[in-house]
């Protein structure tokens, strides 16, 4: 998704969508290792990158990535589908969109607190995608109504990718 191109600079590897060359670009610059953030919304404009698609890059470049699992908080399945991609896959927390969920949800919804739970359970952090564009209105980048919730999981990391 591109609202703007303002912020990008051109990247070969982004260009080519070419995962190798954005390893090979990595190394270049001195890159260790990087965070893939899975996405699972339910939102047919949004789209999302299945949990299995990482698992297959950590498989294919041992030790340059780990993974967080998209979860869904409308997703039935959503429990089921993270306890599986923490302890089958081997992803190393979670990631939420719930600004991007169809329909949208705010950040500390009541349907986020079981996935919150999980995580407790799991050790894992959450992290949530909180930017201009992870929303309908500007609401869903504020964090600060998200202060119940953090302070009932004293126990979770909680990672606002972006800023918020």
């Amino acid at each position: 998704m591109r609202p703007t191109d303002f912020e990008r600079r051109h990247v070969e590897s982004i260009a080519k969508a070419d995962v190798n060359l954005m390893v090979k670009e990595m190394e270049e610059a001195n890159v260790i290792g990087g965070v893939l953030m899975g996405r699972e919304t339910l939102n047919p404009v949004y789209g999302g990158v299945p949990n299995e698609d990482l698992h297959e890059l950590c498989e294919k470049f041992p030790g340059k990535f780990v993974a967080f699992a998209g979860i869904c908080p409308h997703d039935p399945k959503a429990l089921k589908k993270m306890e599986y991609a923490i302890k089958t896959l081997g992803m190393k927390g979670v990631s939420l969109d719930p600004g991007w969920c169809d329909p949208a949800i705010q950040a500390y919804d009541k349907k986020i607190y079981p996935i919150v739970d999980l995580a407790a359970q799991l050790n894992v952090p959450v992290a949530y995608a909180m930017s201009a564009y992870t929303g309908p209105d500007l609401t869903y980048t504020d964090p600060s109504k998200m202060m119940p919730l953090m302070q009932q999981y004293k126990n979770v990391n909680f990672v606002l990718c972006h800023g918020a």
